[in-house]
């Protein structure tokens, strides 16, 4: 998955427990991503990959 451009995102807003974001800025502080959104980005972008692979795993498994 690859955004081109901004129009092909949308914008959400989120509330989140404060210690996130006090790791989010932690990770920016150390130049882990240069942004909270990116990591946000990020962390959504590898949920959504292991739960596919979950889900491909759990039903190969039950065809096998």
């Amino acid at each position: 998955m690859n955004v081109k451009s901004k129009k092909d995102t949308v914008i959400i807003t989120v509330r989140l427990p404060r210690l996130y974001v006090e790791y989010l800025d932690k990770l920016v502080e150390n130049s882990v991503f240069m942004s909270r959104g990116e990591c946000v980005r990020f962390a959504i972008k590898e949920l959504i990959n292991e739960e596919f692979q979950r889900r491909n795993k759990s039903k190969n498994l039950m065809e096998g």
